[in-house]
Protein backbone atom coordinates (compact mmCIF):
# COMPACT_ATOMS: atom_id res chain seq x y z
CA UNK A 1 0.00 0.00 0.00
CA UNK A 2 1.22 3.39 -1.25
CA UNK A 3 0.99 5.73 1.50
CA UNK A 4 1.70 9.53 1.12
CA UNK A 5 1.28 12.28 3.67
CA UNK A 6 -0.81 15.45 3.26
CA UNK A 7 -2.05 18.40 4.87
CA UNK A 8 -5.60 19.22 4.55
CA UNK A 9 -7.06 22.79 5.34
CA UNK A 10 -10.16 23.35 7.47
CA UNK A 11 -13.07 23.59 5.01
CA UNK A 12 -16.77 24.35 5.66
CA UNK A 13 -19.05 21.35 4.35
CA UNK A 14 -22.81 20.78 3.88
CA UNK A 15 -23.62 17.17 5.49
CA UNK A 16 -26.26 14.21 5.88
CA UNK A 17 -25.98 11.74 8.46
CA UNK A 18 -26.88 8.31 7.47
CA UNK A 19 -29.28 6.72 9.50
CA UNK A 20 -27.83 3.74 9.87
CA UNK A 21 -24.49 4.39 9.93
CA UNK A 22 -21.40 3.10 7.95
CA UNK A 23 -23.96 0.03 6.81
CA UNK A 24 -25.87 2.45 4.64
CA UNK A 25 -23.66 4.67 3.67
CA UNK A 26 -24.13 4.34 -0.28
CA UNK A 27 -28.30 5.60 0.97
CA UNK A 28 -27.11 8.04 2.03
CA UNK A 29 -24.76 9.43 -0.26
CA UNK A 30 -27.59 8.62 -2.95
CA UNK A 31 -30.34 10.56 -0.63
CA UNK A 32 -27.42 13.37 -0.59
CA UNK A 33 -26.92 14.24 -3.76
CA UNK A 34 -30.88 14.45 -4.34
CA UNK A 35 -30.75 17.05 -1.91
CA UNK A 36 -28.31 19.10 -3.54
CA UNK A 37 -29.99 18.20 -6.93
CA UNK A 38 -26.68 16.52 -8.06
CA UNK A 39 -24.94 19.53 -7.98
CA UNK A 40 -20.96 18.66 -7.91
CA UNK A 41 -19.68 21.19 -9.73
CA UNK A 42 -16.82 23.10 -8.17
CA UNK A 43 -17.64 21.41 -4.96
CA UNK A 44 -15.35 18.48 -3.44
CA UNK A 45 -17.39 15.65 -2.94
CA UNK A 46 -16.75 14.07 0.69
CA UNK A 47 -17.23 11.02 2.81
CA UNK A 48 -16.78 10.99 6.74
CA UNK A 49 -16.70 8.25 9.21
CA UNK A 50 -16.02 8.37 12.94
CA UNK A 51 -17.06 6.88 16.38
CA UNK A 52 -19.51 8.37 19.11
CA UNK A 53 -21.46 6.89 21.58
CA UNK A 54 -23.72 5.45 19.06
CA UNK A 55 -21.57 3.94 17.21
CA UNK A 56 -19.91 4.12 13.56
CA UNK A 57 -20.92 7.42 12.02
CA UNK A 58 -21.36 7.98 8.41
CA UNK A 59 -22.10 11.08 6.66
CA UNK A 60 -22.07 12.16 3.24
CA UNK A 61 -20.86 15.62 2.53
CA UNK A 62 -19.66 18.44 -0.36
CA UNK A 63 -17.61 21.59 0.43
CA UNK A 64 -19.83 24.24 0.97
CA UNK A 65 -20.88 27.06 -2.36
CA UNK A 66 -22.89 29.55 -0.29
CA UNK A 67 -23.45 29.99 3.08
CA UNK A 68 -27.35 29.85 2.80
CA UNK A 69 -26.93 26.11 0.84
CA UNK A 70 -27.53 24.47 4.05
CA UNK A 71 -30.83 25.84 5.19
CA UNK A 72 -31.66 25.58 1.30
CA UNK A 73 -31.04 22.23 0.87
CA UNK A 74 -32.46 21.24 4.64
CA UNK A 75 -29.21 19.65 4.88
CA UNK A 76 -26.43 20.70 8.63
CA UNK A 77 -23.33 22.38 8.27
CA UNK A 78 -20.29 22.49 9.68
CA UNK A 79 -16.55 22.97 9.51
CA UNK A 80 -14.22 20.03 8.67
CA UNK A 81 -10.89 20.21 10.47
CA UNK A 82 -8.07 20.02 9.09
CA UNK A 83 -4.61 18.84 9.70
CA UNK A 84 -2.49 16.00 8.83
CA UNK A 85 -3.52 12.78 7.44
CA UNK A 86 -2.16 9.70 5.94
CA UNK A 87 -3.62 8.90 2.58
CA UNK A 88 -3.44 6.46 -0.25
CA UNK A 89 -5.33 6.32 -3.67
CA UNK A 90 -8.06 3.60 -4.14
CA UNK A 91 -8.72 3.31 -7.80
CA UNK A 92 -12.19 1.88 -9.35
CA UNK A 93 -13.90 2.00 -6.39
CA UNK A 94 -17.15 1.27 -8.06
CA UNK A 95 -16.12 -2.38 -8.85
CA UNK A 96 -15.98 -3.34 -5.29
CA UNK A 97 -16.97 -0.74 -2.83
CA UNK A 98 -15.85 -3.56 0.12
CA UNK A 99 -12.55 -2.39 -1.02
CA UNK A 100 -12.91 0.91 0.70
CA UNK A 101 -13.81 -0.56 4.34
CA UNK A 102 -10.70 -2.98 3.90
CA UNK A 103 -8.16 -0.21 2.92
CA UNK A 104 -8.78 1.96 5.26
CA UNK A 105 -8.34 -1.38 7.70
CA UNK A 106 -5.02 -1.87 6.53
CA UNK A 107 -3.99 1.95 6.26
CA UNK A 108 -5.35 2.52 9.96
CA UNK A 109 -2.37 -0.59 10.71
CA UNK A 110 0.19 1.61 9.57
CA UNK A 111 -0.11 4.74 11.39
CA UNK A 112 -0.65 6.66 14.53
CA UNK A 113 -4.18 7.57 14.44
CA UNK A 114 -5.69 10.87 15.80
CA UNK A 115 -9.40 9.50 17.00
CA UNK A 116 -10.55 13.24 17.03
CA UNK A 117 -10.65 13.53 13.65
CA UNK A 118 -12.74 11.82 11.37
CA UNK A 119 -11.64 9.10 8.46
CA UNK A 120 -12.42 10.97 4.88
CA UNK A 121 -13.44 9.60 1.66
CA UNK A 122 -12.18 12.17 -0.95
CA UNK A 123 -13.80 11.27 -4.27
CA UNK A 124 -11.42 12.57 -6.91
CA UNK A 125 -13.51 11.89 -9.82
CA UNK A 126 -16.26 9.33 -10.80
CA UNK A 127 -13.73 6.67 -10.44
CA UNK A 128 -11.30 6.84 -7.96
CA UNK A 129 -11.29 7.80 -4.48
CA UNK A 130 -8.63 9.19 -2.00
CA UNK A 131 -8.65 7.57 1.26
CA UNK A 132 -7.18 9.60 4.37
CA UNK A 133 -6.36 8.51 8.49
CA UNK A 134 -6.05 11.60 10.64
CA UNK A 135 -2.64 11.16 12.29
CA UNK A 136 -0.71 12.72 15.29
CA UNK A 137 2.62 13.42 13.63
CA UNK A 138 4.56 12.63 10.70
CA UNK A 139 7.31 11.50 12.73
CA UNK A 140 4.72 9.32 15.49
CA UNK A 141 3.39 7.94 12.46
CA UNK A 142 6.56 6.47 10.92
CA UNK A 143 7.89 4.68 13.43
Amino acid sequence: MDISYITIAPVDIIYLRSEKGIVSAGQCFGQFSEKIQHDWAQRQCIGLSYMDGEGLVYEAAATVKNKAEAENFGLDSKRLMGGLHAATMLKNWRTDTANIGKSFEALEKEVDMDNSRPFLEIYVNENDVMLLIPVHDKKEALN
